[in-house]
């Protein structure tokens, strides 16, 4: 009876083994019960694998003549580590992962004698390529799926959605059984193995992420190097050279480094395989934020390749090194332009170009490609003054912005203040047409670089280089202030910006001859700046120190409730108009016949609507002397009478407090405490002033405005007609149309004035 025991738990013992040695083999015990497991309609492998997937670790991959094994490492990589080492093309890992993943089987062919003697028509003989995917445990690896690819079949599958559908493949696996059936699956992956496993290695020179670059340096075996640097991933690239440091070009740098990262070897092979390539002539090194950093070696080319290393791989990789169009010899100036003009579309051109290839030759890695070609860098919107001064006025030009208050809609407004007058209105399109234009100021040339003021000999050289282009002492000198922080608060009675206010940026510009050509050019450069350019005439023939380049050009500006009176005079009859702010009624006479019953009051309320919206073409000099002989004998007059509120009391008041409040200043520039506690004292002189202007009516302005208009002969040969407004003697322009709306009548019936005459 013991014997029988005994020979029953041996059986049942060898069993459990055996169960144990399939399971560490296939990861499952379906190997003990056959292939059932794999019927059409069915995923080609179970959840319970494919969730495994994404833990693979280790795969195998063999051909009829090869056999490589891939291992990823503790950073993601992968490498293929036998039968050499090197790294392993991520796509290959990726397209197999997906296949394995959503295969599902869409026809099983039994293996009857024909099928047999077709293996060869189904790929299994000659281009079948193997595939083991594993995922590491406690005892090393465990298999997740293993399959055997044959050809494409000649079917399609559907996706499901009645749309769309995909290539299928002949597929064999003994994953689930002892199984050599030949199946038909979903999806197609053969064209990665095509050109053999050894061109499964990564053809990228270099892989990472631009967005975590912090600095990228050039080194060339006939110049100094170049290092690009910045802060963060928001900062902007600056480029260092020997001596000098300056803002480089952000778009080339953007560039350069999307066609690092993006540049593919048509060929990747052992160095003991290739005939060494002598010393580099350049170098690439990246560095990420990280401190992880690669270096690409980049050799002579020889026409249309070259050959390059990286460090951290025993490869050499051949590279793209110019188009087929730099290689046409006497041909290529006439292809290139061809290709150069704009008649196709930009994506058609780069098409045609092949310029999804990246070439060596095109890296923007010479010193003209990096360093920028912008004089000045700022946000126009980010701006609160502009003051030009110039060496040959005596007055300086200043632009101020009022910021609008959004809770009151109120938007932003300029003013301006020149030739020692006072601020008045300034054109705000104007304003910002400027500032765009100086920020996008055309640098037609890098004249001089300068070098950095490190020491006593470099700030005497720098000073001398100054001053050898004129712009120690130059012609004009333009500042620019950025709005100060709004957000403040005071910490133990001291103001503090809670964002750092930015500097001033300031801007020399010179006009230099050139000795050679007698040529006259604009030099500039910012204060402090390492370089030295020379920038287009357009922006600096608009320095103009003068009030009415940047006057608004609002005719008049005032509130409709301040109108009192307007008068329409055509030198015969004038039309006196008088109007009822608070009733918003009108009543008039026509040489002193009252024509109230004939004034349409929709049509009088758009006439002054259009008076106050009328723009001049350009405020004209004083004494123009072809516009003064014109209006000697206007063809009508607009005499408008006001009544504004006189702020004059208020404004003087305003200013006594921030003079008082300047006076009480400490060195560090904030108001003292017990400064600021007198100036707010209610029995202190300036608050009664606060409370009087607070709680008592100001008194109220009387204005008179008379406009003056006569045609102008033959200007730019469209109809013009000059303008003046008699009381502060201001000469202007406007066109044809507003000429015509200023003189037009609000009366109906057959009271009619007469009419402008272009």
């Amino acid at each position: 009876m013991k014997l029988v025991y005994t020979i029953i738990l041996s059986v049942v013992t060898a069993l459990l083994i055996t169960a144990a040695v399939f399971l560490t083999i296939d990861g499952n015990l379906a190997k003990l019960t056959g292939w059932y497991r794999v019927t059409p309609g069915m995923p080609l492998f179970t959840d319970e694998h494919t969730q495994q997937f994404p833990k693979v670790g280790w795969m195998r991959i063999s051909d009829l003549h090869d056999k490589i094994e891939c291992e990823k490492d503790r950073n993601g990589t992968w490498w293929i580590v036998a039968p050499f080492k090197d790294k392993l093309d991520p796509k290959v890992v990726n397209y197999l992962l997906g296949f394995a993943a959503n295969a599902a089987i869409i026809d099983t062919l039994e293996m009857d004698e024909e099928s047999r003697r077709n293996m060869r028509d189904f790929g299994f003989t000659s281009d079948f390529c193997d595939v083991t995917l594993k995922v590491p445990d406690d005892n090393g690896y465990t298999t997740a799926a293993r399959f055997k690819l044959g050809k494409e079949a000649p079917w399609l599958a559907s996706v499901g959605d009645g749309k769309h559908v995909v290539p299928t493949t002949y597929l064999q696996t003994d994953f689930y059984g002892d199984d050599d059936r030949v199946h038909v699956v979903s999806g197609n992956i053969s064209a990665l193995f095509n050109k053999g496993l050894n061109n499964l290695r990564d053809p990228m020179p270099l892989r990472f992420d631009p967005n975590k670059i912090a600095s990228i340096t050039i080194a060339k075996t006939d110049t100094a190097p170049l290092e690009l640097t910045r802060k963060d991933d928001k900062s902007p690239w600056m480029l260092k050279t020997q001596n000098n440091t300056a803002l480089a070009e952000q778009e080339n740098v953007a560039k350069l480094l999307v066609m690092l990262c993006s540049m593919e070897a048509t060929r990747v092979q052992d160095k003991k395989d290739v005939t060494q390539p002598g010393a580099p002539q350049m170098s690439i090194t990246v560095k990420d934020t990280d401190n992880q950093q690669s270096t690409l070696y980049l050799h002579d080319s020889a026409g249309a390749t070259c050959y390059a290393t990286v460090s951290g791989r025993d490869v050499v990789f051949t590279l793209r090194a110019a188009s087929k169009l730099k290689r046409k010899g006497g041909f290529a100036p006439i292809v290139n332009a061809v290709y150069s003009m704009p008649v196709l579309p930009a994506e058609v051109m780069a098409e045609q170009r092949g310029l999804n290839d990246i070439y060596t030759d095109d890296l923007p890695v010479a010193l003209d490609d990096l360093r920028s070609k912008k004089l000045a860098t700022f946000d126009e919107r980010d701006v609160e003054c502009v003051l030009i001064r110039s060496r040959n006025s005596r007055y300086p030009l200043r632009l101020c912005l009022t910021p609008g208050i959004k809770e009151s809609n109120t938007q932003d407004a300029w003013t301006v203040e020149a030739e020692g007058k006072p601020f008045i209105e300034a054109e705000t399109d104007i304003v910002r047409n400027f500032l765009k234009g100086f920020r996008s100021i055309p640098v037609e040339q890098i004249v001089e670089d300068l070098p950095t003021a490190t020491d006593a000999e470099s700030m005497q050289k720098r000073t001398a280089l100054i001053r050898k282009h004129g712009l120690y002492n130059p012609d004009y000198r333009v500042f620019i202030t950025p709005r100060t922080c709004a957000f403040r608060t005071n910490v133990y009675g001291v103001d503090l910006p809670l964002i750092k206010d930015r500097q001033v940026k300031i801007f020399s510009f010179a006009l230099n001859q050139d000795p050679e050509t007698g040529e006259f050019t604009r030099l500039a450069m910012e204060e402090n700046g390492n370089t030295i350019y020379r920038v287009s005439h357009k922006l600096t023939r608009n320095f103009s120190l003068m009030q009415n380049t940047w006057k608004a050009r609002n005719l008049l500006s005032f509130h409709i409730s301040e109108l009192k009176k307007f008068t329409l005079d055509y030198q015969q009859s004038p039309l006196v108009m008088e109007y009822e702010s608070v009733a918003e009624s009108w009543s008039g006479t026509l040489g002193g016949v009252d024509v109230t019953s004939n004034i349409n009051p929709h049509r009088a309320h758009n006439c002054v609507d259009r008076l106050r919206k009328i723009k001049v073409r350009e405020w004209l000099d004083p004494y123009d002397a072809d516009a003064l002989e014109k209006l000697q004998t206007p063809v009508f007059r607009l005499i408008v009478d006001l009544e504004k509120v006189d702020y004059s009391e208020a404004e003087a008041i305003i200013t006594d407090a921030e003079e008082l409040g300047h006076q009480n200043l400490d060195e560090n520039g904030n108001y003292r405490q017990d400064a600021a506690a007198a100036v707010l004292d209610d029995d202190s002189e300036l608050a009664d002033k606060f409370r009087d202007l607070a709680f008592n009516e100001r008194p109220l302005q009387e204005q008179t405005y008379t406009i003056e208009i006569a045609p102008v002969n033959n200007y730019d040969d469209k109809p013009m007609f000059y303008g003046r407004i008699k009381e502060t003697g201001q000469l202007f322009l406007i066109n044809f149309e507003d000429a015509q709306s200023l003189g037009s009548s609000p009366l109906e019936g057959n009271v009619q004035l007469m009419q402008t005459e272009q």
